[in-house]
Protein backbone atom coordinates (compact mmCIF):
# COMPACT_ATOMS: atom_id res chain seq x y z
CA UNK A 1 0.00 0.00 0.00
CA UNK A 2 2.85 2.42 0.71
CA UNK A 3 3.93 2.20 -2.93
CA UNK A 4 0.42 3.22 -3.99
CA UNK A 5 0.55 6.24 -1.70
CA UNK A 6 3.91 7.25 -3.18
CA UNK A 7 2.45 7.00 -6.68
CA UNK A 8 -0.43 9.23 -5.59
CA UNK A 9 2.07 11.79 -4.29
CA UNK A 10 3.86 11.70 -7.66
CA UNK A 11 0.58 12.24 -9.52
CA UNK A 12 0.44 8.80 -11.18
CA UNK A 13 -2.90 7.95 -9.50
CA UNK A 14 -5.64 10.03 -8.01
CA UNK A 15 -6.30 9.47 -4.31
CA UNK A 16 -9.98 8.77 -5.10
CA UNK A 17 -9.01 5.81 -7.33
CA UNK A 18 -7.20 3.87 -4.58
CA UNK A 19 -8.88 0.78 -3.12
CA UNK A 20 -9.60 1.93 0.45
CA UNK A 21 -10.44 -0.74 2.95
CA UNK A 22 -13.17 -0.17 5.47
CA UNK A 23 -15.42 2.84 5.81
CA UNK A 24 -14.26 6.43 5.48
CA UNK A 25 -15.53 9.33 7.52
CA UNK A 26 -14.37 12.94 7.52
CA UNK A 27 -14.61 14.77 10.84
CA UNK A 28 -15.04 18.49 11.58
CA UNK A 29 -11.29 19.08 11.16
CA UNK A 30 -11.30 17.64 7.61
CA UNK A 31 -9.23 14.62 8.67
CA UNK A 32 -9.89 11.28 6.99
CA UNK A 33 -10.66 8.50 9.46
CA UNK A 34 -10.95 4.91 8.27
CA UNK A 35 -12.86 2.25 10.18
CA UNK A 36 -12.33 -1.45 9.58
CA UNK A 37 -15.30 -3.50 8.49
CA UNK A 38 -16.60 -5.79 11.27
CA UNK A 39 -14.97 -9.22 11.16
CA UNK A 40 -12.09 -8.13 8.90
CA UNK A 41 -8.89 -8.28 10.96
CA UNK A 42 -6.76 -7.77 7.84
CA UNK A 43 -7.96 -4.16 7.80
CA UNK A 44 -6.69 -3.58 11.33
CA UNK A 45 -3.00 -4.42 10.96
CA UNK A 46 -1.53 -1.50 12.90
CA UNK A 47 -4.21 -1.77 15.58
CA UNK A 48 -3.58 -5.49 16.04
CA UNK A 49 0.19 -4.91 16.20
CA UNK A 50 -0.27 -2.19 18.82
CA UNK A 51 -2.54 -4.44 20.87
CA UNK A 52 0.15 -7.13 20.78
CA UNK A 53 2.74 -4.66 22.07
CA UNK A 54 0.42 -3.66 24.91
CA UNK A 55 -0.15 -7.31 25.85
CA UNK A 56 3.57 -8.10 25.84
CA UNK A 57 4.39 -5.09 28.00
CA UNK A 58 1.95 -5.65 30.84
CA UNK A 59 -1.67 -5.25 29.73
CA UNK A 60 -3.05 -8.71 28.91
CA UNK A 61 -6.54 -9.17 27.49
CA UNK A 62 -9.38 -8.62 29.96
CA UNK A 63 -7.22 -6.26 32.05
CA UNK A 64 -9.14 -4.41 34.75
CA UNK A 65 -7.90 -0.82 34.89
CA UNK A 66 -9.47 -0.13 38.27
CA UNK A 67 -6.65 0.26 40.77
CA UNK A 68 -3.94 0.71 38.13
CA UNK A 69 -1.76 3.70 38.78
CA UNK A 70 -1.02 6.37 36.21
CA UNK A 71 2.70 5.80 36.73
CA UNK A 72 2.30 2.12 35.77
CA UNK A 73 0.36 3.00 32.60
CA UNK A 74 2.88 5.73 31.77
CA UNK A 75 5.76 3.28 32.14
CA UNK A 76 4.08 0.91 29.64
CA UNK A 77 3.53 3.79 27.19
CA UNK A 78 7.17 4.81 27.61
CA UNK A 79 8.40 1.26 26.86
CA UNK A 80 6.29 1.08 23.71
CA UNK A 81 7.34 4.56 22.54
CA UNK A 82 11.01 3.62 22.88
CA UNK A 83 10.76 0.73 20.38
CA UNK A 84 12.31 1.68 16.99
CA UNK A 85 9.90 1.41 14.07
CA UNK A 86 10.80 0.51 10.50
CA UNK A 87 8.13 2.92 9.23
CA UNK A 88 9.91 5.75 11.08
CA UNK A 89 13.33 4.99 9.60
CA UNK A 90 14.25 2.86 12.64
CA UNK A 91 13.73 5.79 14.97
CA UNK A 92 11.54 5.60 18.04
CA UNK A 93 8.16 7.38 18.11
CA UNK A 94 9.55 9.44 20.99
CA UNK A 95 12.53 10.58 18.90
CA UNK A 96 10.31 11.47 15.92
CA UNK A 97 8.00 13.44 18.21
CA UNK A 98 10.96 15.43 19.54
CA UNK A 99 12.09 16.18 15.97
CA UNK A 100 8.63 17.52 15.08
CA UNK A 101 8.47 19.47 18.32
CA UNK A 102 11.85 21.06 17.62
CA UNK A 103 10.75 22.04 14.10
CA UNK A 104 7.49 23.51 15.41
CA UNK A 105 9.36 25.55 18.00
CA UNK A 106 11.75 26.85 15.32
CA UNK A 107 8.79 27.95 13.17
CA UNK A 108 7.11 29.63 16.14
CA UNK A 109 10.30 31.42 17.11
CA UNK A 110 10.91 32.61 13.54
CA UNK A 111 7.39 34.09 13.39
CA UNK A 112 7.97 36.02 16.61
CA UNK A 113 11.21 37.60 15.38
Amino acid sequence: MRTLYRLVERGVFKKEDLPWKGKRRVNAHDIDIFFADPGCPSQRGLNEHSNGLLRRHGLPKQTDFIGMTQSYLSSIAHKINMIPRKSLGYKTPYHVFLIYLKEALKKAMSKNI
